[in-house]
């Protein structure tokens, strides 16, 4: 029985207190720095060989926020101008994607026989293996940023292209009959009715698939690549003189990637205000 003024921490579907949920997900980002210290520390001052976890493998806190490794990939490796080459890369690779999927998914979802002719490579794309297409686009691009907006364009099409298909699809037979009713032609059914109702789905696809390729920017800077997020962690992890390069050069990847999420999740208030308060 549980206690009164106690609420039960297995309650399904609660609703919690800003402040609450605030705290609960601190637990486990603190839980994972308690033991990072604990396996990195020396049980013998001095000692390096008393750590659980090589220093070669994970750096201790104090290694991986010393000056000299700040230092170093600040302006040695230069963070802030590769983390700007990787966003443009991730950019210029989603609005390629973004072109051609739109129309088609849109085309795809509304008109019948486009779904049917299109349907089979759309299906085939979602089985291929995208790091594959690494050494192919070396092929077709050559080795230039060609290679790298190509490749995330790529990555970004294959998982886009479905979803804006099914957000069309999807859209409930009843406003189609309710505007042919009144005369929409088939070109005003599509571009008044299926488009503006899909929208929030849509919007909703194009920001998981941002998403996406910030998640293939290592794989794509891996190879021939002079500077980038991804350059930094290939060359500090191949040459192995510095991990907290690699770990701090990722933690950079996320904190982008939770910004301009955010940034999109602004967005998305602001089009569709009745979502708002909705959980985004």
């Amino acid at each position: 029985m549980t206690q009164p003024g106690r609420a039960p921490f297995w309650r399904i579907r609660e609703t919690l207190p800003p402040r609450v949920a605030a705290g609960l997900g601190l637990v486990v980002p603190a839980l994972a720095v308690v033991v990072w210290w604990l396996v990195t520390r020396e049980s013998t001052p001095g000692m390096v060989e008393s750590r659980i976890v090589n220093i070669n493998i994970l750096p201790s806190p104090a290694e991986m926020l010393s000056g000299e490794t700040l230092r170093t990939l600040w302006f040695e490796r230069e963070l802030s101008r590769s983390a700007v080459v990787s966003l443009a890369r991730v950019c210029g690779g989603f609005a390629i994607a973004a072109l051609l999927a739109l129309p088609l998914g849109v085309a795809m979802g509304a008109f019948t026989k486009m779904g049917a002719l299109f349907r089979p490579l759309m299906t085939a794309g979602g089985y291929l293996p995208v790091a594959a297409l690494v050494p192919l686009t070396l092929v077709w691009f050559g080795t230039g940023e060609e290679q790298k907006v190509g490749f995330l364009a790529i990555a970004v099409f294959v998982y886009l292209l479905p979803m804006v298909v099914a957000a069309v699809d999807g859209v409930d037979h009843v406003y189609l009959q309710t505007a042919q009713t009144q005369g929409a032609s088939r070109l005003q059914l599509a571009a008044r009715v299926l488009v503006p109702i899909a929208l929030p789905q849509i919007y909703g696809a194009l920001r998981m698939a941002f998403g996406v390729a910030w998640s293939w920017i290592i794989l794509t800077e891996v190879v021939a690549a002079e500077r980038g997020l991804g350059f930094i962690i290939n060359t500090a992890q191949g040459r192995g003189t510095n991990m907290g390069h690699v770990y701090l050069t990722l933690a950079t990847i996320i904190a982008l990637s939770f910004v301009l999420d955010r940034l999109w999740a602004a967005g998305d208030t602001m089009l569709f205000p009745y979502k708002r308060g909705a959980h985004v």
